[in-house]
C-alpha cells in the first residue's frame, strides 16, 4: 500500500425524450454493428447519429462492472482516433467515441463537426449502454478535445445525471454556472491559442471555493503544450480526481512531459523563501508554508481533498508532484 506523507522542509526536497430509469417511453432504438475491433452504434432512422465503442475491458470480478469513458472529438475530428486500448486497459474501462452529426472533409480525410442537438443522441447512447451492459453508472466520465471540450460542458449541462463529471482539453469555452454543481477538470496548454481563457478558468475555480458549491474544478496549466491533448497519464489522473466525489479542486502547473517515478513514498514538498533549494522568485514565507501544510492535512483528514491532486497543485517537488507526489 502506498504511504502518504506531507513534508515541510527547508531543503530537498463532461436527450432524446427518454428516461430509461424513470419509466418514460424510449426514443429511437440503438442499433449495434461490428466494425473491425470496435462496435458501431447508430440510431434507427438516423444513421448519422453514430458512435464507436471499444469494449477492451472485462469486470475484474464476477458480477462486477467496468467504467465508461465518453470521448468527444474536436472540429473535423475522427472519433475512432479516441479509442485508446492502452487507456481502456489501464482504467478497466470501455470507451464510447460519438461522431458529430455533420460530416466534413479535412486534410486528414472525413471528419465530423458537432451540432447543438447532438447532445441528445450522445446521451441516448450512454443510457443504452449503462442499461444493457455491466457498466458502473456512477463512474461514467465525459471528456473532449477543443470543440469536443465545449461539447463536454454541453453534455454535463444537458444530462448531469449521467456523468460523474467531465474533463475539457484545449477547449475554447470555460466552465460556467450551469455546471458549478459538477466535477470538471480543465486542461490548457500555455502555447495553445485558447490559453487566453486561462484567467476565466482561474476565476471559475476561485468562485467555486467562495460559493462553496457542491461541485469542484481542477485546472491543469500544461507548460509548452499547444492545441492538443495532454499526456494520457495526466488525463488518467484527472479522471481519478473526478471520481473522488468530495475532493476539492485547485490549480496545477505541470510540465508537458511528465516523469514517471516508482518511489514508495508519496509526498508533498513545500518550500519557503530562503529555504535550501527554493527558487529565487519564491515569495512564500515560512509561516505561509506551515499554514498551507496544515490546510492540506485538515482537508485530507476531513475527506475534502485527494492526496494526488493536492500534490499536483501544491508540491514543490516538480519531478513527482505532477503525477500525484510519487
Amino acid at each position: 500500500m502506498t504511504r502518504w506523507s506531507l513534508i515541510l522542509l527547508a531543503c530537498a526536497s463532461f436527450a432524446l425524450p427518454c428516461e430509461a430509469r424513470g419509466g418514460r417511453a424510449r426514443g429511437p432504438q440503438v442499433v449495434e454493428e461490428p466494425d473491425g475491433p470496435h462496435v458501431r452504434l447508430h440510431l434507427e432512422g438516423d444513421d448519422a447519429a453514430q458512435a464507436w465503442l471499444l469494449k477492451d475491458a472485462e469486470p475484474k470480478e464476477e458480477g462486477g462492472k467496468v467504467d465508461l469513458l465518453v470521448a468527444l472529438h474536436g472540429a473535423g475530428g475522427q472519433p475512432r482516433n479516441f479509442l485508446s486500448p492502452g487507456m481502456a486497459r489501464e482504467r478497466n474501462a470501455w470507451i464510447l467515441a460519438p461522431a458529430g452529426h455533420q460530416a466534413v472533409q479535412t486534410d486528414r480525410g472525413q471528419g465530423h463537426m458537432w451540432e447543438g442537438n447532438d447532445v441528445e443522441y450522445v446521451a441516448e447512447f450512454v443510457r443504452y449502454l449503462v442499461e444493457k451492459y455491466p457498466i458502473a453508472g456512477e463512474r461514467v466520465i465525459v471528456w473532449g478535445l477543443s470543440a469536443g471540450g465545449t461539447m463536454t460542458l454541453e453534455m454535463l449541462a444537458h444530462a448531469p445525471e449521467l456523468f460523474a463529471g467531465g474533463v475539457t482539453t484545449a477547449a475554447p469555452r470555460t466552465p460556467d454556472s450551469r455546471v458549478d454543481k459538477l466535477r470538471v477538470g480543465v486542461f490548457l496548454g500555455t502555447t495553445d491559442p485558447n490559453w487566453a481563457g486561462a484567467p476565466a478558468v482561474r476565476s471559475y475555480v476561485e468562485g467555486l471555493e467562495k460559493k462553496r458549491k457542491k461541485g469542484a474544478c481542477v485546472f491543469f496549466a500544461v507548460e509548452g503544450l499547444g492545441h492538443t491533448t495532454p499526456a494520457e497519464s495526466y488525463l488518467s489522473l484527472s479522471f481519478d480526481w473526478v471520481l473522488q466525489a468530495e475532493a476539492r479542486g485547485g490549480e496545477a502547473t505541470v510540465p508537458q512531459s511528465p516523469e514517471r517515478h516508482d518511489g514508495e513514498l508519496q509526498h508533498i514538498l513545500v518550500r519557503w523563501r530562503g529555504s535550501e533549494g527554493a527558487p529565487d522568485d519564491l515569495k512564500r514565507s515560512k509561516g505561509a508554508a506551515s499554514k498551507l501544510i496544515k490546510d492540506i492535512q485538515k482537508s485530507l483528514g476531513r475527506g475534502k481533498a485527494w492526496f494526488p491532486i493536492e500534490a499536483c497543485c501544491h508540491s514543490d517537488d516538480r519531478s513527482t508532484g505532477p503525477l500525484g507526489g510519487t
